[in-house]
C-alpha cells in the first residue's frame, strides 16, 4: 500500500476491496512461495533482436562490459524504469549490476562505514545496526518501501538530479566515493562528483564501487525534507546540517549541504565559514542565513519559486538551531 500514491480513492477503500476477494492469507501456491527464500540472482546474458540484457556475475565482468560503447548501466531500475514507462526511452545494451556481490558489500569499523554502491536501501536499513538516528529518519522519507526495495544509493548518486534524497545527507556525513575501472581506482570526495545539471565526472567504463562515511558521526546531525506531500513525494528543498562544538559552544565544524537550491546538489561553504570559532548562537545562524542569501541561486519550477526556495532553506538553518539548543539541554 505504501506505493499507492492515489489520494482521491483512499487507502481504506483499496484495502476493503482487497479484503473482500478472499481471506488475507489463503494458504495458495502463492503464499507457499512466499513462506520460500527468495531465489539467488544469478547471471543472464539475453538478446532480442538489437537489444541486449546482461547480468554479470562479479564485479570484474561488469567492468569488462561496461567498457563497450552503448552500454546503459542499471542498478535498481527506480529512475530507468520511469525514462522508460514514462518517456519511452530504450538502451540496446543493459547491464544490470544487482548480481555483483562485491557491490553489495556493507561493513563498519571503528574509523568509517563502507556501504556498496548496488545495496538496496532496505538491504542497508537491516544491516547498519549502528546508524545515527538521523539514517533513519532519513529513510523514512526516501520514496516508498516498494522503491526502497529496489534504490541504490550508487544509482541515486548517478542519477545527480539536484534533487535526489541521498546527495545532502551524504554530503553532510563527508562520504567519499571509491570509483573503479579496469584500470584502477580512485576515491572522490562526493562533493567534487557533480560537475553539472545531471553529470557527474564519471568517465566511460567507471562504476561507483562503494560509498565510505568517516566516523565519528557528527554530533549534531539532521535531515529536513520539504515538498507539497508529507510522505512519496519529490523535494523541492532537502537540506541536511551536521555542526560540531567545543565545550564552549564554539562551532569546531560545520558541513551544511542542500539539494533543490542549485543545478547540482551542493555544501554552502559560504555559511559554514561564517560560523566557525563562532558562538552556536542565533547571531551565528543569522550570519549563516545572510551568506546563504549571497550564495545559493535556487531555481524556480511547478514545485516552488527561487524566492521560496530560499526562504525554506534560510528558515531550515534556523530550525537546526532551534533542535540542537534542545539537544544540549
Amino acid at each position: 500500500m505504501g506505493g499507492n500514491l492515489c489520494r482521491c480513492t483512499g487507502y481504506r477503500p483499496i484495502r476493503d476491496a482487497a479484503l473482500s476477494l478472499s481471506v488475507a492469507f489463503p494458504d495458495d501456491v502463492f503464499s507457499q512461495r512466499l513462506r520460500q527464500p527468495a531465489p539467488a540472482v544469478t547471471s543472464i546474458d539475453y538478446s532480442s533482436g538489437a537489444a541486449t540484457f546482461l547480468r554479470p556475475a562479479t564485479l570484474a565482468e561488469c567492468l569488462r562490459e561496461v567498457q563497450i560503447p552503448g552500454s546503459k548501466v542499471i542498478a535498481g531500475a527506480t529512475d530507468l524504469g520511469v525514462e522508460s514507462n514514462l518517456r519511452f526511452r530504450r538502451w540496446n545494451r543493459l547491464i544490470s549490476l544487482e548480481a555483483a556481490p562485491e557491490l553489495q558489500e556493507f561493513s563498519e569499523t571503528a574509523s568509517h562505514v563502507t556501504i556498496g554502491a548496488a545495496l538496496p536501501l532496505t538491504d542497508l536499513a537491516n544491516r547498519w545496526k549502528s546508524a545515527p538516528a538521523v539514517f533513519h529518519e532519513w529513510l523514512h522519507l526516501f520514496a516508498s518501501p516498494t522503491l526502497r526495495n529496489r534504490a541504490t544509493l550508487g544509482g541515486n548518486l548517478v542519477t545527480a538530479s539536484p534533487i535526489g534524497d541521498s546527495a545532502p545527507f551524504l554530503l553532510a556525513m563527508n562520504a567519499t566515493l571509491n570509483i573503479v575501472a579496469i584500470k584502477g581506482e580512485r576515491l572522490v570526495p562526493l562533493e567534487a562528483f557533480f560537475t553539472g545539471y545531471r553529470k557527474t565526472l564519471l568517465e566511460p567504463g567507471e562504476l561507483i564501487h562503494s560509498i565510505h562515511i568517516p566516523k565519528p558521526f557528527p554530533r549534531h546531525l539532521r535531515f529536513y525534507k520539504i515538498a507539497k506531500r508529507q510522505m512519496d513525494d519529490i523535494s523541492t528543498v532537502a537540506a541536511a546540517f551536521a555542526l560540531e562544538l567545543d565545550s564552549r559552544g564554539r562551532v569546531n565544524a560545520a558541513r551544511f549541504a542542500f539539494g533543490g537550491v542549485a543545478a547540482v546538489p551542493m555544501r554552502a561553504v559560504a555559511a559554514e565559514e561564517a560560523i566557525i570559532g563562532r558562538v552556536w548562537n542565533l547571531d551565528a545562524v543569522e550570519r549563516a542565513q545572510a551568506a546563504l542569501q549571497n550564495s545559493i541561486q535556487p531555481m524556480s519550477d511547478h514545485r516552488g519559486s527561487a524566492e521560496y526556495r530560499l526562504e525554506v532553506s534560510k528558515s531550515l538553518l534556523e530550525k537546526f538551531w532551534c533542535e540542537t539548543q534542545e539537544a544540549r539541554q
